[in-house]
């Protein structure tokens, strides 16, 4: 049986419900608006997965507005760690808090998470992936979530799952953040390339940058980071030093804007940059700030979604497959408004808006059909006259041809995901105008306002690129709107940053 292509059990499978903060239902019931109201703060929550009650927190900004869409952030924390630590680790609720970012920080059984070597799972263990899953059903139910910006970062183990989920569920999550634990699974099931942001020290006595660690750690960061540049097809290379101890290895040019950098803390440890939490795992840079480092490069880099068939074979069309021709029958109630004669395409509709089996939207075709009808009549009248007689005879006949044209228009339009998840979910790319709006803020950030008139060039002086990496030139091209939100985002000049690696110092 396909994995991760149904609920376990009938409350997983009442897409109408909404659970009320403690984890159980709230009632079918319709509610005037499509979420409810939901007070800031940090949440305790639990969801069941595979006959599993698992764990996770839940923090809601100061900021939020329950009918406003906001990104949500994954978070993994590393082996021994739980939720709370990692909190505390990253300082991200602070950083969240300021930018009204959605946080569900995620619990390993036995405080860890079920990803070996290569980035794959263990058969004995409960499937991380699922839980992943389960969380997201759980969050997207009760908070309005920006499902262009579902992102995830973690830490060490948490951050290799990061890189599984990249694998797994690359038609939700948007990109990915590995501190001091990358990796490029094998096989790499990602159906579109993956923006990444990786950190990582030099001297990480735990996952060593240059590989030859435990078994599951083998290939060395530049080594990874290369198999990910092939997978996105990046084009372009640049090494900008942010300090003397960070450099900022940049690939970009690369398919969907998925670019990838690295920034390499030498003399680094395990360790968290900016972070404030004491640790033994070595020494902690605070000349950057990973967690704002990551929100802009995550601000710059939404899910591009696109809509497409299920691919036969795919994880997607298997479960499709199992569902149409057993689940249904098996257990109805899974698939709430469809049945055995329901086609497949609204079966990948549903799989999509659930987050099962990483199912990609699927486009839907509508066909208009209009006829037009000429009409064109003649006379045509024919004399006829004998010698032998005075009379005269006319004969008259008027024959009526019709044309008829029919024109055929076809359109795709988005599928509706209010139909399986009782709200309205609005589609439009978050990543342009909004990005650029909460930019044009953040001093020192020339790239980001260069970049508020779509599809034309400027020419930007050298003091106001420099950190850029536009060093050495008279000017600088700046790429297109879209282009140019993925450069110049660590720029260590900016006040947010400044700001943010003095909090995270002084917590």
């Amino acid at each position: 049986m396909p994995l991760h292509h149904h609920p376990k059990d009938g409350s997983e499978g009442r897409h109408g419900s909404r659970p009320n903060r403690s984890g159980s239902a709230a009632g079918e019931q319709e509610q005037s608006l499509p979420w409810p109201a939901f007070e800031p703060g940090q949440y305790a929550r639990f969801v069941t997965s595979q006959g599993i009650q698992r764990r996770y927190i839940m923090y809601v900004p100061g900021g939020y507005n329950h009918t406003v869409k906001a990104p949500l952030w994954l978070a993994f924390p590393g082996t021994a760690d739980s939720p709370e630590g990692m909190i505390a680790q990253t300082g991200m609720t602070d950083y969240a808090g300021k930018h009204t970012i959605i946080l569900a920080a995620l619990q390993g059984i036995d405080l860890s998470f079920n990803v070996e070597a290569h980035s794959q799972a263990a058969a004995d263990r409960p499937d991380d992936v699922q839980y992943t899953q389960d969380v997201l059903r759980d969050v997207t139910r009760v908070l309005h979530v920006d499902w262009q910006h579902i992102h995830c970062l973690g830490f060490s183990r948490g951050a290799r799952m990061c890189s599984r989920l990249a694998s797994e569920l690359s038609n939700h999550i948007a990109s990915i953040a590995p501190v001091s634990g990358l990796r490029f699974p094998a096989p790499n099931n990602a159906t579109r390339p993956i923006p990444i942001i990786a950190f990582h020290g030099t001297k990480d006595g735990i996952n060593p940058f240059y590989g030859h660690g435990a078994g599951y750690w083998t290939m060395s960061i530049p080594q990874t980071i290369h198999k990910w540049v092939i997978h996105n097809g990046c084009r372009t290379f640049a090494k900008q030093k942010i300090n003397r101890n960070v450099d900022l290895f940049k690939h970009s040019g690369c398919h969907g804007g998925a670019d990838v950098f690295l920034a390499q803390v030498v003399g680094g440890g395990h360790t968290w940059p900016g972070s404030n939490k004491p640790t033994t795992l070595g020494f902690v840079s605070h000349s950057i700030a990973a967690t704002v480092d990551i929100g802009n490069f995550f601000k710059a880099h939404p899910l591009w979604e696109k809509c497409g068939p299920a691919k036969p074979g795919s994880a997607c069309h298997n479960g499709i497959d199992w569902a149409r021709t057993h689940g249904i029958y098996l257990n109805p109630g899974w698939y709430p408004n469809l049945g055995p004669h329901s086609s497949f395409e609204a079966f990948q509709e549903y799989f999509h808006w659930n987050f099962y089996s990483n199912c990609m939207r699927p486009c839907k075709t509508t066909t208009s059909t209009s006829t037009w009808t000429e009409t064109k009549s003649s006379t045509t009248t024919t004399s006829h006259t004998t010698t032998t007689s005075t009379s005269t005879r006319s004969t008259s006949t008027k024959t009526t041809v019709t044309i008829s044209t029919t024109t055929t228009t076809t359109t795709t339009t988005n599928w509706d995901p209010l139909r399986w998840m009782g709200r309205l979910e609005n589609l439009q790319v978050w990543g342009a105008d909004n990005i650029e709006s909460q930019s044009s803020g953040q001093g020192g950030s020339a790239v980001h306002e260069a970049s508020k008139t779509s599809g034309r060039l400027f020419v930007v002086l050298v003091p106001l690129l420099a950190g850029a990496g536009c060093v050495g030139f008279l000017a600088c091209l700046v790429w297109n709107r879209r282009q140019s939100l993925h450069n110049g985002f660590l720029q260590l000049g900016d006040p947010e940053m400044l700001s943010a690696r003095t909090r995270l110092s002084s917590e």
